[in-house]
């Protein structure tokens, strides 16, 4: 998406530059028998395109950051969660409700949908809505009736709807047309992605059997898990041809994923990190480090658990800023969930907010992988100030976000109140 946002831009800068009509587009587009892609080369050297550019980017970077926290596979803090949860056993048996697909997606959505409309709304306020304020107070205050509010307050999503605006967008819908329909690779890959996406719902659903225990009634020694259901997936991708014909030839012979593509395109170095971190984490329980930590942590006993659940979001929003999220979860979920044990709480109270808090960090490169895929993508247009600068919202009203919900609705869905442990594990 990032290249794409660029792409926009770069084609509004050359409106401007080249003073394109709608007219005129025509004459750019004219191709073997549909659309022809328009190039352009040049750097953006328009202020307010750069600042376009700039924000286009960060919603980009914040909206693929936010909407991890509602999917449990899409970011690191969520499977180390559901990881550790699972080893505590938090669910006793099937007594309490746990953690998986569906009930991180059922209580975290709302959170989502509310964070992403804030950051829009953010976002939205600094492109067009504030620009578009002072460019009708200033028009105002100079009496200069033909200014436009919308020439000066962004570049490509401001531009009045006519004029170089009807050309930006004659242009991106010549763009479009030059995509041409969908091909079976690429269908093929939704359809995977989909049938992921219903095997992880399905699996364990909570409200009934799901086909996990239907298929294999008798694996609860070893059960089977998201990591079972990814797997198949992508060994379905081996298989799957990436054009279907008969007779099959050689070239059809193709699938939907090889492994040369897989094996230059994985991430090493995150699945090398996260690796690391749950390492990490048993080392910290086998040495006793959990238990001490929750000890000294122990003394917050007399802090009403609404402040303390603040306190936890906070810290942990700040710790993931300085090192990754997935170290931070793996480091510090064991410790809440022995802390919760020997404050009498519920094993979620502490834990699921700070476990989604662990993706708020937006304001360093090092907070996540996405921070040094969108700056390198940025190609020196977004600083680390940047970042700071519109992050600290970002990172304030996820904080907030969470806490409302967590001691409301969380209440609600996981009844924080109703939870008792073993005799054996009383603190």
């Amino acid at each position: 998406m990032g290249p794409i946002a660029i792409a926009c831009v770069e084609e509004a800068e050359m409106v401007e530059r080249t003073q394109v009509t709608p007219e005129s587009v025509h004459l750019l587009s004219v191709g073997d028998g549909g659309a022809k892609a328009i190039s352009v080369k040049e750097p953006i050297r328009s202020k307010k395109n750069k600042r376009a550019k700039k924000i286009y980017l960060l919603a980009i970077y914040y909206s693929a950051q936010l909407i991890g926290t509602g999917i449990i596979t899409a970011t690191p803090p969520g499977l180390i969660f559901q990881d550790i949860a699972n080893s505590a056993d938090v669910t006793q048996g099937g007594k309490y409700l746990g953690i998986n697909y569906l009930t991180w997606l059922a209580y975290n959505f709302p959170g989502m949908v509310l964070n992403i409309a804030i950051t829009w709304a953010y976002l939205s306020a600094l492109l067009v809505w504030i620009p578009a304020w002072r460019s009708r107070s200033s028009r105002r205050a100079d009496g200069d009736a033909r200014q436009s509010a919308g020439a000066e307050a962004g570049g490509l999503g401001t531009q009045p709807r006519s004029g170089a605006g009807d050309a930006k967008r004659k242009i991106l819908q010549v763009k479009y047309a030059a995509l041409g329909p969908m091909t079976w690779h690429e269908t093929g890959v939704v359809l995977s992605f989909l049938t992921f996406v219903l095997l992880l719902v399905t699996r364990e659903p909570g409200f009934t059997t799901g086909w996990a225990a239907a298929l294999f009634p008798h694996s609860h020694a070893t059960p089977i898990g998201d990591p079972t259901v990814a797997v198949f997936v992508v060994a379905l991708m081996f298989i799957v041809p990436r054009r279907p014909a008969l007779p099959v030839t050689a070239t059809d012979a193709e699938t939907l994923l090889d492994w040369p593509h897989l094996l230059h395109s994985t991430p090493w170095g995150i699945v090398f990190i996260i690796g690391a971190g749950f390492a990490l984490a048993e080392a910290s329980a086998v040495s006793g480090l959990t238990v001490w930590i929750s000890n000294v942590a122990i003394s917050l006993e007399g802090i009403e658990p609404w402040l303390l659940v603040l306190l936890v979001i906070v810290l942990m929003t700040l710790l993931s800023e300085l090192v990754s999220n997935s170290l931070c979860a793996n480091l510090f979920l064991p410790i809440l969930l022995t802390m919760a044990r020997r404050m009498g709480l519920h094993p979620m109270y502490l834990t699921v907010g700070a476990a989604q808090t662990c993706n708020y960090a937006t304001m360093l490169l090092s907070s996540s992988p996405l921070a040094f895929i969108i700056s390198n993508i940025a190609e020196g247009d977004l600083t680390i100030m940047d970042l700071i600068k519109y992050g600290a919202f970002v990172d304030t009203s996820c904080i907030l976000v969470t806490f409302v919900l967590n001691v409301s609705y969380g209440n609600w869905f996981f009844s924080f109140d109703s939870y008792e442990y073993p005799p054996s594990l009383d603190g």
